[in-house]
């Protein structure tokens, strides 16, 4: 082998073969795995703040926090919106949930 195909060789070797597709089929992959772990971990910190509030409010054992969360769980998983729930939170009880976007993110609950 000449020193024109070994540097050819070389440059064919160091050559790396990630094409733009490949490139951003690796970010969606990793943006929707991290959002992925952000929902769970949210899920996970509102049902045990959820719980324990419960539990300190109002005395509830292990059996009547699964019992609330599993209602909880199921009325999340039956709904078509989130905004459903919240009518029937209002229509059931006059409780408002008010998700605003502002600079603070604070969520409010009131009763309406």
């Amino acid at each position: 082998m000449n020193r024109q195909q070994r540097r050819a060789e070389e440059r064919r070797a160091t050559k790396v073969f990630v094409t733009q597709a490949d490139v951003d089929r690796a970010y969606k992959k990793g943006q929707m795995e991290g959002v992925k772990a952000g929902v769970y971990m949210t899920y996970k910190m509102l049902f045990a703040a959820f719980s324990l509030s419960l539990h300190d409010l109002y005395g509830f054992g292990a059996d009547r926090c699964l019992r609330a969360l599993n209602l909880a769980r199921e009325k999340a998983t039956y709904a078509l919106t989130t905004q459903e729930l919240m009518e029937e939170a209002y229509a059931s009880m006059k409780l408002e949930f008010n998700f605003d976007d502002d600079a603070t993110g604070d969520i409010l609950f009131r009763r309406g």
